[in-house]
């Protein structure tokens, strides 16, 4: 052999993939070591192309023909056919190598010390030590993987395994060709949960077998129930309509076969996976009816009973429940039943009966999922009762004493109501932080969020409840209820637009709640979006037509047109409605207030009054009385609001609209029926202190003197000059009563009287820098007067002084000032 020149480097330590090194590297192996293909095409090479003599202890053999069963031959050769080598003769050539190794080592050993003899130094090369690794330290996370590991590849393994669809070639033609031996394979593959495999069978048997017969009927209904099983038919999907339409098919053409009532349930259960109840309802009604013994009978029956109450049919609900509990007591879906029979006894109103009810499924089943929501439901009707004491003592049980977790985030959030509603609101804090710290999957977390912002406002942090529903808001951007609260907290701070804007979101997020359009469009109307609040209040007529906010919005559209000066389309939406709106609801009201304001308004007074009337006779609370007696009173309607005065309970009204209306009602009636206008003025004055306005005690003195009732009108004179130091804005008014009282007095010929209250008007007009005037007299006129009366006292002279000032001032009063300072000039020069 040639060595370097002709072979290539064996080191036996190497991978089978790396047969190739350097020299330097090689280190010595077993020679049971496992031999790859290079490693054999290189012996073969050395074999055939050694011009040297072999070694002596190796001996050319011929390769007997059974060395294939030994070793793996080498591929062909385009140009030279090599034979095979025996085990002996392999084994031969490793020594071989091995030795050949050992002397090219001797060689260039020898060639080294040459070189370093003649001065060139031999670079010292260092073994790298490498460091010794603990692997105790690594012990337990190895093991861990490597037993997660173990159980994920077996759990891989099985479910390959199960899904493993048999390619074609390796089921036998027989059961692909006959339906009996199909059928009878299928069965054995689905019972192994095979299930694509037996669809695999059973669709290539139907195929080649389309003729009717009892076997295609069998695997038909087969087909189906693998189809189901399989778990890989997904609603909205080409292949779940399929089914449907076999299921619909089979059943169709084989209804007494004994698999057609599972047909029905699976089918039942696919139309409720796809979210259409009817249908399910149709297939599980189809059960009950035709299939009497059908082992699954109660399945179906609590199938209906759960549906119906889903879709608010209580009656139904409550007879199919009823059904499963006489005909299966023992049946796995009773206790549910009775659960349902119990909530539909609830959401009819009959609570005493769904107590009882839910307290025998807790007693039944005490530490289970079923009893603890029924013990939920319990505290839930307590609480909506407003019987929170018994609440909390029925939450209080299901946290301390029931083993079962389940519900426990419900009834921590109840249990925080409840302290709420008890005043309690520090233990209702700590027990939403609780419920938010304990369960932080818990899908009650938004209403957690929402109740605790309103018991930081309650508390008096109004801050820390901005933060928090703010907060809520970042966590939860799409949930209705927490963007209904962050717009209740943005109209406490004033900022109605982005309230609106979040109700708004609210609905679009899947709100539910009627509300939050309506105040979204009456929070626009606030801001004049009159257009946008237009659209909101349309929105909810479309969305939650029928329902009272739909009908307020619509009275409130109304009002937004005739704010845009649309008057006709305003009224008309009105009168609409009030054909189409029962006399009898609450709303109704409220759009004969608003038709009555706006004929009013348009200066129609008598379809204004019409209107008001019917509105006064429905109204059946003192506000609306009210309201709907000053539109008549403001159209001259006095009588019928009179004669219904003592029937509207004042005390429970609002002091200043009573008084207003009190007020009103005098004015109107001074003129028909002065005693009993004087009695409603005396009401509004004695009564209603506070509301005392200055037009008021204007008008009751002026009663008082037309009745000639001298000792009231003086008192309440009296009574106006004391406090007028603290009613400025009332001395215009003060000023007319001093000259009407002056003027009465003037009549009377009480000149002391007379002459006192003009002079008052006089003085208190000039107290300011500016003279003020009455809104009905002018303190020349009371000038003038006291000229008069002075002149009857024979203060001549004091009369003309008051009359020349009244003729240099240029008043309207001047002609008649220089008449009668005429006549005094003469009295004078007659009685000189």
């Amino acid at each position: 052999m040639n060595g370097e020149e002709k072979n290539k480097e064996i080191n036996p330590q190497t991978s089978p993939e790396n047969t190739v090194n350097s020299s330097a590297s090689n280190q010595e192996k077993g020679a049971d070591e496992v031999l790859d293909q290079s490693f054999i095409d290189s012996l073969f090479q050395n074999a055939n192309q050694e011009t040297s003599p072999p070694p002596t202890d190796t001996q050319p053999t011929e390769i007997p023909p059974d060395l294939a069963q030994k070793v793996v031959a080498p591929p062909k050769k385009q140009d030279n056919e090599v034979s095979l080598l025996s085990q002996d003769e392999i084994e031969e050539l490793i020594e071989l190598a091995r030795k050949e190794d050992k002397e090219r080592q001797k060689k260039k050993q020898e060639i080294l010390e040459q070189i370093t003899s003649k001065g060139m130094a031999q670079p010292t090369i260092k073994p790298v030590s490498k460091k010794k690794i603990d692997l105790k330290k690594f012990f337990i996370p190895i093991a861990i993987s490597l037993f997660l590991g173990l159980i994920s590849g077996t759990w891989t393994y099985i479910y390959l395994m199960k899904n493993r669809i048999i390619p074609s070639e390796e089921i036998p033609p027989t059961y692909t060709k006959d339906l009996a031996t199909a059928k009878e394979y299928a069965k054995i593959l689905i019972d192994d949960k095979q299930y694509l495999n037996a669809i695999y069978v059973l669709e290539r048997a139907l195929k080649n077998n389309p003729q009717d017969s009892p076997d295609k009927a069998d695997a038909q209904f087969l087909l189906i129930k693998a189809k189901y099983l399989s778990g890989r038919i997904s609603p909205g999907t080409k292949e779940f309509q399929e089914l449907i339409d076999d299921m619909e098919t089979v059943t169709k053409e084989n209804p007494n076969h004994p698999m057609a009532p599972y047909v029905f349930l699976w089918k039942g259960k696919l139309h409720e996976a796809d979210n259409f109840p009817y249908p399910a309802i149709e297939a599980y009604e189809r059960i009950v009816q035709s299939y009497p013994q059908f082992e699954e009978r109660d399945e179906a029956l609590f199938a209906l009973n759960r549906l119906e109450l889903q879709m608010n049919n209580t009656v139904k609900s409550a007879q199919w429940g009823q059904q499963l509990i006489k005909e299966f007591p023992s049946s796995s879906y009773a206790l549910e039943a009775r659960f349902n029979l119990a909530e539909v006894y609830r959401l009819t109103g009959l609570l005493e009966d769904a107590r009882t009810l839910y307290i025998r499924i807790a007693d039944t089943a005490p530490d289970t999922e079923i009893g603890a929501r029924a013990i939920l439901r319990i505290s839930e009707m307590a609480y909506k009762q407003g019987r929170y004491e018994q609440a909390l003592i029925q939450l209080e049980t299901k946290l301390n004493h029931i083993r079962q977790f389940q519900y426990n985030d419900e009834a921590y959030l109840l249990l925080a109501k409840t302290y709420k509603e008890l005043g309690r609101l520090e233990e209702a804090k700590t027990a939403l932080q609780d419920l938010l710290v304990f369960f932080p999957d818990s899908k009650v977390h938004p209403y957690a969020w929402v109740e605790l912002s309103q018991i930081y406002y309650s508390l008096g942090d109004k801050e820390k409840a901005f933060q928090t529903a703010n907060e809520a808001s970042l966590l939860y951007p799409n949930h209705p209820d927490v963007l209904a609260n962050k717009a209740d907290f943005l109209a406490l701070q004033g900022n109605s637009y982005a309230s609106a804007i979040a109700y708004l979101e609210a609905e679009k997020n899947g709100g539910t709640n009627p509300s939050y359009l309506l105040k979204a469009g009456q929070l626009l109307m606030i801001n004049s979006q009159l257009e946008e609040a237009i659209k909101a209040f349309e929105e909810l007529k479309e969305r939650y037509y029928g329902t009272k906010e739909a009908l307020k919005g619509t009275i409130e559209r109304a009002k937004c047109l005739y704010k845009l000066g649309k008057f006709s389309s305003a009224v008309s939406s009105l009168e609409d409605l009030k054909k189409l709106t029962p006399p009898t609801e609450t709303e109704y009201k409220s759009i004969l207030q608003e038709l009555s304001t706006m004929y009013l308004e348009l200066g129609l007074k008598e379809a204004s009054a019409e209107i008001a009337k019917e509105w006064f006779q429905k109204a059946d609370n003192p506000d609306e009385k009210i309201e709907s007696a000053l539109i008549l009173i403001n159209n001259d309607n006095t009588d019928m609001v009179y004669s219904n005065l003592s029937s509207i309970d004042l005390s429970s009204v609002n002091r200043e609209k009573a008084a207003k209306f009190l007020y009103s009602l005098s004015q109107k009636l001074l003129t028909k029926l002065p005693s009993e206008g004087l009695a409603l003025l005396e009401q509004v004055y004695y009564q209603y202190p506070e509301f005392r306005t200055s037009d008021i005690r204007y008008h009751l003195l002026e009663t008082y003197i037309n009745t000639e009732r001298t000792t009231s009108a003086r008192r309440v004179i009296q009574d106006w000059e004391n406090e007028l130091d603290t009613q400025k804005e009332s001395i215009p008014d003060f000023i007319d009563g001093e000259i009407l009282w002056g003027n009465y007095m003037f009549e009377k010929q009480e000149w002391e009287s007379a002459l006192q209250a003009y002079n008052t008007a006089i003085q208190i007009s000039q107290k300011n820098e500016e003279p003020l005037q009455g809104k009905r007299f002018h303190t020349d006129w009371a000038k003038y007067q006291s000229a008069n009366i002075l002149a009857q006292k024979s203060l001549l002279e004091d009369a003309i002084k008051i009359l020349d000032e009244l003729i240099q001032s240029n008043s309207s009063l001047t002609s008649l000032a220089q008449v009668k300072a005429e006549q005094i000039k003469l009295e004078m020069i007659a009685r000189k």
